[in-house]
């Protein structure tokens, strides 16, 4: 319990946070989620987008140039300001 409770006063715990969610190269969009740093949030599940020509919807990734995703199913925010990238890959 310390730990989590060390890690929680590094990440600011508690502190007002909005994840926002891009399409990256598809289309289509979700609404951003207001939550708390440190909250674990589940993540679309990317029904709403629609995937480039020959590729389907694999989950999330900070970074908008990854090509597998990092983040499928939930997400814990570390900032107060996040944007979830949609990753697709070959179908």
């Amino acid at each position: 319990e310390e730990a989590q409770d060390y890690l929680d006063s590094f990440f600011g715990a508690g502190t007002a946070a909005t994840v926002a969610f891009n399409a990256g190269s598809g289309s289509g969009s979700y609404d951003s989620v207001s939550t708390v740093v440190g909250a674990i949030i589940p993540v679309p599940d990317g029904s709403a987008l629609t995937p480039p020509a020959s590729k389907i919807f694999a989950g999330w990734d900070t970074s908008s140039t990854a090509t597998t995703p990092d983040i499928v199913g939930s997400y814990k925010v570390t900032a107060t300001s996040v944007t979830l990238y949609a990753i697709y890959v070959d179908a």
